[in-house]
């Protein structure tokens, strides 16, 4: 029997922007689920605007100052 996972939407944006502070058992879940949850475009979509407004240097400053901010790749 497979084990229900209760996925909020803030779980949908943490996986988004802070994946590491997800729970594991809910990260996979929505990993292996993704097509279920309609909300990952949209955030997706929401980060990589929010990246491409902000130049690198400036990325890199804020990276030194809040570790659970990472650079995101294009």
């Amino acid at each position: 029997m497979p084990i229900k996972t209760n996925i909020t939407e803030l779980d949908i944006f943490n996986f988004v922007f802070f994946n590491e502070i997800i729970r594991q058992n809910k990260r996979k879940y929505i990993e292996r689920n993704e097509d279920k949850f309609e909300l990952l475009n949209f955030y997706r979509k929401q980060n990589k605007s929010i990246a491409r407004s902000i130049n690198k240097e400036t990325q890199k400053k804020i990276a030194a100052r809040i570790p659970a901010y990472k650079i995101p790749k294009k």
